[in-house]
């Protein structure tokens, strides 16, 4: 089976991703199992995603021996350096978390190491040392589709899917001049943030204005922060990316939605900071007027 997927649809697509997976980081410890189904579902029901785990899929892991060891040893099981290889160990531990386990904490709290700590803290741990790297993968995938379409927002990409999807997920992407590649440097993040904030100055929204200079100064903090390691900083920048998206109709309840979840990451990378940073100042001033704007 073959279709085209246009620049605007991939566009869509990351939106709504990233609905699917804030809805997950902020889950409460005595829930989320639904959600991480909801997450594992939107990945292998949409091919431009599900094609990039797939062919990342490099190594078989032995997923309930690691869980049982890791929690008799009261520690950590180590998440593999490759990225190959730690989409394929976190695809797999997802996807036995969501068949094996009926609750999200009686599956995160085998993560290790959670002796002392609170259910709570045990499943913002695990949301954010196993899931999140794993998210900003495809993310960051989806970024890259999208700025190698460039302003040519007619071209497809053209995905052929072999037999039944569901059954033997095999898919290819062919396109041209289209390059799968993996995390971007935080250059070309950066250079995403600026076109995606351009963007929003074209908009209608009377907020837009106030807030393509708030996001514009945010953008320069996080740039310049010597405190923020490379992988907050692009962490920082795609949520900065994701409120000037869901700034082009501020006051739409799906919007705020991945408004609030954006501003809640800023506040966890600000959390981890020394107190005395560039960055936890200026948040402390930015983050409250941009809250504003969207109405919450």
């Amino acid at each position: 089976m073959d279709y085209q997927i246009t620049k605007s649809e991939i566009k869509k697509l990351s939106l709504e991703f990233r609905g699917v997976a804030n809805r997950l980081f902020h889950v409460k410890y005595d829930s989320g199992i639904n959600d991480l189904n909801r997450f594992l579902t939107f990945i292998e029901r949409n091919p431009v995603v599900y094609d990039f785990i797939a062919t990342h899929q490099v190594k078989d892991y032995d997923i309930p021996s690691i869980i049982q060891y890791s929690s008799s040893v009261c520690d950590r099981y180590e998440i593999p350096e490759d990225k190959s290889e730690e989409i394929s160990f976190t695809y797999q531990l997802l996807k036995y978390g969501a068949e094996n386990f009926e609750a999200y904490m009686l599956f995160t709290v085998h993560f290790g190491g959670a002796y002392g700590k609170s259910f709570q803290q045990q499943v913002d741990t695990f949301n954010k040392v196993v899931v999140f790297p794993f998210y900003r993968h495809i993310e960051t995938h989806l970024s890259s589709l999208l700025i190698d379409f460039g302003d040519e927002e007619q071209k497809t990409i053209n995905v052929h899917v072999y037999g039944d999807y569901m059954e033997d997920r095999s898919v290819n992407i062919q396109s041209g001049d289209i390059n799968n590649q993996g995390l971007l440097n935080l250059g070309t993040i950066n250079g995403a943030v600026t076109q995606t904030i351009n963007q929003l100055k074209e908009t209608s929204a009377p907020e837009s204005a106030q807030l393509v200079d708030l996001l514009t100064q945010l953008q320069a903090v996080i740039e310049t922060e010597p405190a923020l390691p490379l992988d907050e900083k692009e962490s920082a920048l795609e949520q900065v990316k994701l409120l000037a998206e869901a700034g082009q109709n501020p006051k739409e309840g799906a919007m705020q939605k991945v408004a609030k979840g954006a501003v809640r990451m800023l506040r966890g990378i600000r959390e981890e900071l020394p107190t005395a940073t560039k960055f936890l100042e200026e948040t402390n001033k930015l983050l409250p007027l941009i809250t504003k704007l969207f109405g919450f």
